[in-house]
């Protein structure tokens, strides 16, 4: 008999509903999506790239799409949103206009955690870059013409930062998920 392997599923017998960093370094070697059975529950996983060294491209690997594809990774299903380059300057204001709709509440900066979505207004009035907070001082980003990456949320990005979101289903440890895949990346370097 012979068919085309569509998933690989396994368990974390007892464990966290997350892959974990060599779960990660295999799925992207598989190129396939991964199921994982924890605690009774099914969480399927597509294989999205690692989310540090994407190169820019407007709807297809950006801010959001870096954003999507970090939630997918802590458990949290995001829609794809179309969405034009230069949105911003077409009177549009995507990101706030779909924040409250997708399960995110405002958070004062000062209460920032691991996995918040920091909102940045980046050359525009209105926020048009998404970056999530990765705690101590860190953010990861996607922007025009760079390599997704992470960086020290310095001064500069402090400045530019709009507001703060987090997801009404959020819990600290779900950045597990998202902390596993940065790992993966680095060493695979």
């Amino acid at each position: 008999m012979q068919g085309e392997i569509v998933a690989l599923v396994h368990s974390h017998p007892g464990g966290l509903p997350w892959l974990s960093e060599a779960d990660r370094r295999l799925q992207i070697k598989s190129a396939l999506p991964w199921w994982l059975v924890s605690r009774g529950d099914i969480h399927k996983f597509r294989c999205v790239p690692h989310l540090t060294g994407r190169r820019f491209e407007h709807g297809v690997t950006d801010c959001y799409t870096l954003f999507r594809d970090a939630y997918h990774l802590a458990g949290t299903e995001m829609p794809d949103f179309h969405r034009e380059d230069d949105w911003w300057r077409n009177g549009q204001n995507l990101y706030l206009d779909n924040m409250e709709g997708t399960g995110f509440y405002r958070v004062p900066l000062s209460s920032a955690q691991a996995g918040d979505i920091l909102l940045c207004c980046f050359g525009a009035s209105v926020p048009n870059h998404a970056a999530i907070y990765c705690g101590n001082g860190e953010l990861l980003h996607h922007l025009p013409e760079q390599l997704s990456k992470r960086e020290r949320y310095s001064e500069k990005w402090q400045r530019r930062t709009h507001s703060v979101w987090r997801h009404r289903h959020w819990h600290a440890s779900a950045f597990t998920g998202i902390y596993n895949d940065l790992a993966a990346a680095s060493a695979c370097m």
